[in-house]
């Protein structure tokens, strides 16, 4: 056994009476309270989504009955942004590190006791009061960054496979085909600078530079900028945000920005649809069909169970999945633009689509266990339902 494994085993033994006080409390106070142990990811954006999840949904049933529910979380691993853990846990009872690996094993044994993080049984609240707050000194350090920006700058956050190499994490499917390449959104970045607005690419780790020579544009992702709080602070005041899918997006969607999802994977999931995006999938091309996939065959996919993560590539269950050009992308930029500046104006074809698939996405019996149980709050990009009308199908 290495020193490392010996070392925890050491740290759990000795966390283990501790525990098992712990569980004789909880089972003393479980006649006057429902006591939920709640395992996290140690994703930091799924972490953080969850949290606001179960607070939201235990506030408005504490509101409503007198047995109060509490909840307890334990995220164990490696968590990627520390300090929303910290921020979180001046909040809420959260637990992290060994002793939360403990209580969560433990716990496994008390019936109606442990929920698991993915759990959602509730409807997704429309408004989850953020738990994340600056300090002063936090404000007076993030003010400095954005001084003279006039809050008119957005964050760009593109994944590429440098992310799960810096983690230490071997790139299955589903996290390759998440990725994108920083080249080709380089017209929508300078769209975006040479209308007088700054943008931010964000990033932990990234796998290249993107040459663009303007005062406008800051690769805060490559440039020594990039800290855990300014993770937080521009994605708290950026004026909107364009992400290909990943857990940072909490960021901005809990303070409440505009969010622009585009080479997103998956949105065709309850969790998802529930989260107020304007969303420009990527393209899933049938080999057999010789056309794009529609959105009640998207659907159909995503809940067959053939994306795993061990599966080698698209093709071998027929299917060519496709990144958004760079026309594309532009397209979607302009109009989130416009959408976000409140000038942008749909087509009555747009209109008819955008009910359309809100329709599908209220009533699919996949997504919802009844008609509108699971609130839609996705949009699709209405140049994306313009560009592929037969989507709708």
């Amino acid at each position: 056994m290495s020193t490392i494994k010996f070392s925890r085993v050491v740290r759990k033994t000795f966390l283990l009476p501790f525990v098992l006080l712990f569980l004789f409390f909880v089972l003393a106070i479980r006649p006057i309270f429902f006591i939920q142990v709640i395992s996290l990811p140690y994703n930091f954006g799924d972490l953080l989504f969850c949290v606001h999840y179960f607070e939201s949904i235990n506030e408005t049933w504490n509101k409503r009955h007198r047995k109060k529910r509490l909840a307890l979380y334990c995220a164990y691993g490696k968590i990627t942004n520390a300090l929303v853990s910290e921020k979180l846990s001046r909040k809420v009872a959260l637990i992290s590190g060994d002793l939360a690996w403990l209580i969560w094993k433990i716990f496994r044994i008390v019936p109606n006791t442990v929920v698991k993080h993915n759990e959602f049984k509730d409807p997704i609240p429309e408004f989850l009061d953020c738990l994340l707050t600056f300090t002063k000194s936090e404000e007076m350090i993030g003010s400095q960054i954005l001084e003279n920006t006039e809050r008119n700058f957005i964050c760009l956050n593109v994944r590429d496979s440098a992310y799960d190499h810096h983690l230490g994490r071997s790139e299955n499917f589903i996290r390759k085909i998440r990725n994108s390449n920083i080249d080709d959104y380089k017209g929508a970045i300078e769209y975006l600078v040479n209308n007088n607005i700054l943008v931010f690419r964000m990033g932990l780790a990234v796998e290249k530079t993107i040459e663009i020579i303007n005062t406008n544009f800051i690769d805060y992702a490559s440039n020594g900028l990039r800290t855990e709080l300014l993770d937080i602070f521009l994605g708290a005041k950026c004026k909107f945000a364009v992400s290909t899918g990943s857990g940072w997006d909490a960021i901005p969607e809990m303070f409440k920005r505009p969010i622009l999802e585009v080479n997103v994977f998956d949105c065709y999931r309850p969790m998802n649809l529930a989260r107020k995006q304007i969303a420009f999938p990527k393209i899933f091309w049938s080999i057999e069909k010789g056309r794009p996939l529609t959105l009640c065959e998207l659907i159909e996919l995503f809940h067959s169970g053939v994306l795993t993560l061990k599966l080698s590539s698209p093709e071998k269950i027929g299917l060519k999945i496709r990144d958004l050009s760079s026309e594309e992308l532009l397209d979607a930029v302009r109009e989130m633009v416009q959408r976000v500046d409140g000038i942008f104006v749909e087509t009555p074809e747009q209109k008819e689509m955008q009910a359309k698939a809100k329709y599908i996405l209220s009533n699919h019996p996949k997504l919802q266990p009844s008609p509108n149980y699971f609130p839609v709050r996705l949009e699709f990009a209405s140049c994306f339902l313009s560009r592929y009308p037969n989507f709708l199908d």
